[in-house]
C-alpha cells in the first residue's frame, strides 16, 4: 500500500489488484482477529472518494454487517478483471461470511430451522447454496470446534435444532 501512494492512483490493474487484495484480506482477519478497519489506514483514507474504494467500503460494510446478498452485489460491481484475479480470495469472503452469519445471527435466532431456510439466508450470490454445503459448514464447524451453539441434525425432516439443550 506505501508504494501505491495517494488518490492520484488506483487506477491500473496491478494497483487496483493489490487494493482490493489488502481490504479482502483485512475483511477476513476482521471475523479471525477482531476489528480491523482497512480504511483508517491513510493510503485508502485519502482515496476515499474514488469509486473503487466506495465499492470496496461497501464490500466492507457489507461484509462487517453480515448482509450476504448486499455482500454478493457489491463485491460484483468491482471490475471483472480484478474479480477473476483475486476469484479465490472473493470465494473465502463469501465462506468467511456464511459461516459468520450461521454462528452469529443465524443460531442464537433460532432454536429450530429447515435447512431449506438455512440456504437462503447464506445465500451471497445469485447461485443456489446447496442443501450439502450447509450441511458441511455445520460439520466442519463441529470439528473444527467453531460451532457458537450446539446443534442437532433431524435430516429426516431436514430441520436443524440450536441450543445446549442438544448436547
Amino acid at each position: 500500500m506505501e508504494e501505491i501512494g495517494g488518490p492520484q492512483n488506483f487506477n491500473s490493474r496491478l494497483e487496483e489488484f493489490i487494493l482490493c487484495g489488502f481490504i479482502f484480506s483485512s475483511m477476513i482477519l476482521y471475523r479471525e482477529n477482531g476489528e480491523v478497519n482497512p480504511f483508517d489506514l491513510e493510503q485508502v483514507k485519502v482515496g476515499r472518494e474514488m469509486e473503487m474504494v466506495q465499492i470496496l467500503q461497501d464490500c466492507y460494510s457489507n461484509f462487517v454487517q453480515l448482509k450476504l446478498s448486499q455482500l454478493g452485489v457489491s463485491i460484483n460491481r468491482l471490475p471483472i478483471g480484478v474479480l477473476t484475479l483475486l476469484d479465490v480470495l472473493v470465494n473465502e469472503i463469501y465462506q468467511v461470511a456464511q459461516i459468520a452469519k450461521l454462528w452469529e445471527s443465524l443460531a442464537p435466532l433460532f432454536s429450530c430451522i429447515s435447512l431449506q431456510d438455512l440456504q437462503k439466508e447464506l445465500q451471497v450470490t445469485e447461485a443456489p447454496v446447496t442443501r450439502d454445503y450447509v450441511l458441511t459448514i455445520l460439520m466442519t464447524s463441529i470439528m473444527k470446534d467453531r460451532a457458537a451453539v450446539h446443534y442437532k441434525l433431524d435430516l429426516k425432516r431436514d430441520l436443524v435444532y440450536f441450543g445446549n439443550e442438544n448436547k
